[in-house]
């Protein structure tokens, strides 16, 4: 029974690593779509829609997904896939959907959207020209004056997104709003989230 017990655990390690995306956060008391950035640098994404009123079935909206991926990873995957499907279920009226993504690269090329998870210094002269508040006391911060900028990670998007990140935001682009701690939501135009 121990061994069992061993063998699951391995098991189950392994393909956390497989996915490319391994988190602390909660997932499961996500009720809006979501894209989850890991430590590591995964990228996971929760699909929730509503479909209660839809003209196709669960089933149907599962071999879709699974279809996409598929050929997706057939154009652009390597050694490993880039996109893994996970779990998929239909619940009260709303189908959820999760996804991980070898990399943000990954992630950038399925949805055609501008998305880079990169450190501070990666960032363009745009990015570091835009206006900066800090999380916890909302002042104005010049990114050029971090004196620590080595130790901060940068999520830089040009899309609407709800962005949880496994790490403390410590100040974002002014058009961000920030939810918590490491919840965000980004909107249309140039937005750069810095972490720690």
């Amino acid at each position: 029974m121990k061994h069992k017990k061993v063998l699951i655990l391995m098991i189950m390690s392994v393909m956390l690593l497989l996915n490319g995306c391994t988190t602390r956060i909660n997932i499961s008391k996500l009720n809006d779509s979501t894209v989850i950035v890991s430590k590591e640098g995964g990228i996971m994404e929760i699909g929730i829609e509503e479909f209660g009123d839809s003209h196709y079935s669960f089933d149907d909206l599962s071999a879709f997904v699974n279809d996409t991926a598929k050929e997706f990873n057939e154009r652009h995957a390597d050694s490993r896939p880039a996109i893994t499907v996970g779990t998929m279920k239909e619940v009260d009226e709303k189908a959820r959907v999760e996804m991980t993504y070898a990399d943000a690269k990954a992630y950038e090329a399925f949805h055609g959207i501008s998305f880079m998870n990169t450190d501070i210094l990666g960032l363009s002269e745009e990015a570091r020209a835009l206006t900066y508040i800090t999380r916890d006391t909302g002042e104005e911060v010049d990114v050029s004056s971090l004196t620590d900028s080595d130790k901060y990670k940068a999520i830089v998007t040009d899309s609407s997104l709800s962005l949880m990140i496994e790490g403390k935001i410590e100040c974002c682009s002014d058009n961000v709003e920030v939810l918590d701690k490491n919840h965000v939501k980004t909107t249309d135009g140039l937005s750069v989230i810095l972490y720690k």
